[in-house]
């Protein structure tokens, strides 16, 4: 049901700007975003969807978070090791 919404099949009809959603038209805006958000540690999106949609990982981990400070350290104090 949200492949139109995924694909911007947006439709001219007359002056208006509609998705074809089921039987149903319903108005577009250029500036509707859709944010999906899901609690699974590692999501399974197919290829169809991963092509259609941007994915953003705001996964945050104590080591990643440790390795990123790290590295701003040694930069700061040595940078000819970076």
């Amino acid at each position: 049901a949200l492949e139109p919404v995924l694909s911007k099949s947006v439709l001219k009809i007359g002056n208006r700007e509609v998705l074809r959603i089921g039987d149903k038209e319903l108005d577009y805006s250029p500036d509707f975003r859709l944010y999906i958000t899901t609690k699974l540690a590692n999501p399974h999106y197919t290829p169809e969807i991963s092509t259609k949609a941007t994915v953003v990982n705001f996964a945050v981990k104590k080591d990643g978070l440790e390795a990123q400070l790290l590295g701003i350290v040694v930069q700061k104090e040595e940078p000819n090791l970076e």
